[in-house]
């Protein structure tokens, strides 16, 4: 027994230095895994949503035919420059909606060298997209249907509309990120900041027709460049890797305050509005004056985006 204990004490000795060395080993492995510079570019799916204030004023007329055949649902109006009149309609309403929906993104990422004598190992990094937004979005509406006048068994109706419609948005910013202690596979957490433009069109629109079937449209548009800035948040995990190339799975989260390009107000005359002249022929005389459409986007803007992203590993 007392000949067999240094020979325990040599082999567990060895066995000691043998994990330690191994244990080095993995841990230089691991340093060595990340380059001091990972370029990326990345496809992704989002969602996007900002709540958007709408108010229309619209006193229209509700036929093409002498305004005394029918009377509208709604209680005509009283107004200096539009005295109460039979057949006209008050299609004036507000609203606030959350104009959301999807967009797919194609992004981009740099990451810099890491302080690995700091906990965490922090790393600056630089970002940039570009995302194609869905969805159209009704903001406010209003509707009437004369009531006393009939076209084939069909009331007449009378419609005002305003829409959001998104179209594109872009982004850059840049933080810093910090790789978490998991050894299996490369984990960071990004923090940073960015500024956001999206670009949309305010649309307002008047429809007159009977029942289902329009017959007279007409609509005026503005288009928006709303940008902001604000603090993103993101995590990204390395999942496979083909040689020198990396493949990661980020989610990313964008919350944007607007500071321009929010707002817009439209005029729009109503499709045919005879017998009574626009208001700007003559205020003395009963008129129709064109309907306004204002429209407020300076709300918060959230965007998510999960995506795969292909990282370049340089070996």
């Amino acid at each position: 027994m007392n000949g067999s204990s240094p020979r325990l004490r040599r082999i567990a000795a060895s066995a000691t230095a043998l994990a330690l060395i191994t244990t080095a080993s993995r841990a230089e492995e691991q340093e060595q895994e990340l380059p001091s510079w990972i370029p990326s570019v990345g496809l992704g799916f989002g969602i996007q949503s900002r709540e958007i204030d709408g108010n229309i004023d619209a006193f229209l007329l509700g036929g093409t035919i002498t305004p005394t055949n029918f009377v509208c649902q709604g209680s005509p109006p009283n107004n200096p420059n539009l005295p109460p009149i039979t057949g006209i309609c008050d299609l004036s309403t507000s609203d606030s909606r959350a104009s959301d929906g999807a967009a797919f993104d194609i992004s981009g990422q740099v990451l810099g060298p890491s302080l690995s004598s700091v906990w965490l190992k922090p790393r600056p990094f630089v970002h940039g997209g570009f995302a194609f937004e869905y969805d159209s979005r009704t903001i406010a509406e209003a509707g009437e249907n004369p009531g006393s006048f009939d076209v084939n068994g069909q009331e007449p109706d009378l419609r005002t509309r305003l829409r959001a419609n998104p179209d594109y948005l872009w982004y850059a910013g840049g933080g810093i990120a910090l790789q978490l202690p998991i050894e299996f596979t490369p984990v960071f957490v990004k923090i940073g900041a960015h500024y956001l433009e999206e670009r949309m069109d305010a649309v307002g629109s008047i429809d007159q027709g009977t029942g289902e079937t329009t017959v007279l449209h007409s609509e005026v548009k503005k288009t928006l460049k709303i940008g902001g800035v604000g603090p993103s948040v993101g995590v990204e995990a390395e999942v496979w890797r083909f040689g020198p190339v990396g493949l990661q799975a980020t989610a990313d989260m964008f919350v944007t305050f607007p500071i321009s390009g929010t707002d817009a107000n439209m005029d729009l005359d109503q499709p045919d509005h005879d017998p009574f002249p626009s208001c700007s022929a003559n205020p003395n005389v009963p008129c129709v004056p064109p309907a306004n459409f204002d429209f407020n986007a300076d709300n918060i803007h959230y965007l998510g985006v999960a995506s795969l992203r292909f990282a370049w590993l340089g070996y």
